[in-house]
């Protein structure tokens, strides 16, 4: 600590922060690309018509039951978030495209 002047100026901001600070790193990515596949097919059933909501419901229950398996197989918390993540705003979509066809 001796060695440190504090009379020198401090450092830049841009120096302080890597440059890709930005990016989803590591974990988040898997959030991101669950819910860009719920999207992905809720989008599809959504042009499919009347029995598209059945048949996105059915997907967004096999994709919950898929991350709660890599959550035991991987040991990872972020496929269960994934998972409840998937399943809140499935069942929301699912309410919504039931709701417009009544």
């Amino acid at each position: 600590m001796a060695n440190k002047n504090i009379w020198d100026p401090n450092p830049p901001v841009e120096e302080s922060f890597p440059e890709d600070s930005n990016k989803p790193k590591g974990d988040m990515s898997i959030v991101l690309y669950n819910l860009l596949a719920l999207a992905l097919y809720t989008v599809m059933c959504a042009i499919i018509g009347s029995g598209g909501a059945f048949i996105d419901a059915f997907l967004i229950g096999i994709h919950f039951v898929a991350c709660l398996i890599l959550t035991m197989i991987n040991g990872k918390w972020i496929w269960l978030l994934s998972g409840f993540l998937v399943l809140l705003i499935g069942f929301s979509t699912c309410a919504g495209i039931l709701w417009k066809l009544m």
